[in-house]
């Protein structure tokens, strides 16, 4: 771990758990806003703050969705119960964009999700597999995994990865090394804007500014 790094998570400790949930969530977000991803997926628990469910109800309708420039970050809460809530942030223009690839389109027909229509049609199926087990792994290539590790993940769970960042990596590395990198690079402008003393609420201003 990098000095800044540990610098920064040290500091986010110190916040407020008002303060502490936008900036887990911002960090999470900035390979959306700064880069390529299409979604992310978090859960909030009282593990770490008891009250971040709640603080997250009281935050959410203010600061999404998300317009920053020609990029919207919406959400959508697949999973609720009296511990946890597991939320998808997600740029439905580039979902849709998954979905119409045609090889992603037959992977998805398997589990039941209809590709003819659009990203936001097909919430409701993937809320209806997020509430029984098992966990649903397509929710990978929602998430800008491709399907080649997806499919890999899912099928053969015992494959060496050759590979591990932000997924498990069985082809292609030098692309996914490239895409790990620039996920990498969109965060570091957070964490440099955070450490250096600036405000998290002020970065979401920023951000609908489109920085």
């Amino acid at each position: 771990m990098n000095e800044h790094l540990l610098s920064y998570l040290t500091h986010r400790h110190t916040l407020s758990t008002r303060d502490y949930l936008l900036d887990l969530i911002m960090f999470h977000l900035m390979p959306l806003l700064w880069s390529s991803k299409s979604a992310e997926l978090m859960t909030f628990t009282g593990g770490v703050r008891k009250d971040l469910p709640e603080i997250w109800d009281r935050i959410k309708t203010a600061f999404f969705p998300l317009v920053s420039g020609p990029i919207t970050i919406d959400y959508v809460e697949l999973y609720r119960d009296n511990k946890q809530i597991t939320v998808f942030f997600y740029n439905a223009f580039r979902l849709d964009k998954i979905m119409s690839d045609h090889a992603n389109r037959n992977f998805l027909i398997q589990y039941g999700y209809n590709p003819d229509e659009s990203w936001s049609s097909n919430l409701d199926i993937l809320k209806a597999r997020f509430r029984h087990p098992p966990f649903p792994h397509e929710v990978g290539l929602f998430l800008g995994i491709p399907l080649h590790d997806v499919r890999m993940f899912i099928e053969c769970p015992g494959a060496k990865p050759i590979l591990k960042g932000y997924w498990k990596v069985y082809q292609s590395q030098e692309n996914a090394k490239e895409l790990f990198d620039a996920y990498t690079r969109a965060r570091d402008i957070f964490i440099q804007y955070v450490i250096a003393g600036n405000s998290v609420a002020d970065f979401y201003i920023k951000a609908r500014q489109a920085l």
